[in-house]
């Protein structure tokens, strides 16, 4: 009884680390080259700026083509390059690609001239 408690117990350790590597993905690094929709600087509750930019995707879902905003956040010392945007503006950067909840949004790493 012991064994059969002890096998299942590393299965279920197995299942979970599987689980969380599969969960778990690690985006490249992408070249972003745009154009901008909106642009606003807020400060968040540590009194630090940042800068939210919304540019506008197409994507394809089973073959429905449609168009998606995105949100390209500027954080730290890419605040600077975030707020000489205006809406219209081209926007190219090297960003990471980030998910949540299945939306994906983009951080400025580095700007492109």
């Amino acid at each position: 009884m012991k064994r059969i408690a002890s096998m299942l117990t590393v299965i279920a350790l197995i299942a979970a680390l599987i689980t969380i590597g599969v969960g778990t993905a690690i985006a490249a690094d992408q070249l972003l080259d745009t154009k901008v929709d909106s642009v606003v600087t807020k400060i968040d509750r540590n009194g630090n700026a940042y800068v939210r930019a919304i540019i506008s995707e197409k994507k394809e879902i089973s073959g429905v083509a449609y168009d998606a905003t995105t949100a390209v956040m500027f954080f730290g010392e890419q605040v600077a390059f975030g707020k000489t945007l205006k809406a219209g503006s081209p926007l190219k950067a090297i960003v990471a690609a980030n998910e949540y909840k299945g939306r994906v949004s983009y951080t400025v790493l580095a700007r492109v001239n």
